[in-house]
């Protein structure tokens, strides 16, 4: 992948630790801001499939929408 994003060395961690982190927690939270500037938050469940971090968002939830 030569796309990425930019990692503080602060937080930076390796790619075990983080394969470590999602199979531990299995939660990411999906954070956007409206129009209005109101922030809205979801939990999604999460794994790492080829290196890639996938998360799911029920069609029941409106903020796929947005």
């Amino acid at each position: 992948m030569t796309d990425r994003l930019y990692v503080p060395r602060a937080n930076a961690v390796d790619e075990d630790e983080a394969r470590r982190m999602v199979a531990g927690v299995g939660t990411a939270q999906l954070v956007t801001v409206a129009a209005d500037g109101s922030p809205d938050a979801t939990f999604l469940p999460v794994l790492l499939r080829e290196g890639s971090l996938v998360g799911h968002v029920a069609r029941a939830n409106g903020h796929w929408r947005r």
